[in-house]
């Protein structure tokens, strides 16, 4: 079995005792994408922003896909997909008082030097940090598993700083690129 783990860093774990400390994680296993080291030089597109829950970018390949995370504060529902974006996770935690909304998403394939925009239309909010970053295609992409871990509330937590971890239960194949989306709220 394949296992991928993240964990708060910095101040931030101080919020644990805090209201709805949010965390959700989306490992991609995917074929047909091109090394890391060509992807990551296209960079991550980031942004804070009141109001929007959306990215756009300019693709660099044909049937890329895009993949990113959001989180956001102070807002009353889960997100609502932008057109032809998916969440995998989709949380809107009320857990003891928060009102916080977390995701994990993928646009495309994607056409090259085509603008395109992901995330969601909803709910507009005072805070939100979003990521986005393209996964380049080599041939047809396809997601071959995906591997998921959320917690709502200090006691989903096993361990100080606040750590999830995503479980594959079957090896991904050789040569698969493994994709992490974290979104990570303080409550």
């Amino acid at each position: 079995r394949v296992t991928a783990t993240v964990t708060s860093a910095g101040a931030a774990h101080s919020n644990v005792g805090q209201p709805g400390a949010g965390m959700a994680l989306t490992v991609a296993a995917l074929s047909g994408a091109d090394t890391p080291a060509n992807t990551a030089s296209l960079g991550v597109r980031a942004a804070s922003t009141a109001g929007s829950t959306q990215l756009t970018a300019t693709p660099a390949r044909q049937g890329s896909l895009m993949y990113g995370a959001a989180s956001s504060g102070n807002v009353t529902a889960a997100y609502t997909p932008a057109s032809g974006t998916t969440f995998s996770q989709n949380i809107h935690n009320t857990a003891n008082g928060a009102t916080q909304a977390l995701g994990t998403f993928r646009a495309g394939p994607v056409t090259a030097h085509t603008p395109v925009t992901a995330g969601a239309t909803a709910p507009a909010a005072p805070s939100t940090n979003i990521a986005m970053a393209e996964i380049l295609a080599t041939s047809t992409l396809a997601e071959t598993a995906t591997a998921e871990a959320s917690a709502a509330v200090p006691s989903d937590y096993a361990v100080t700083p606040p750590a999830q971890t995503a479980i594959f239960t079957a090896l991904p194949a050789a040569g698969t690129v493994l994709v992490a989306m974290v979104s990570w709220s303080q409550g």
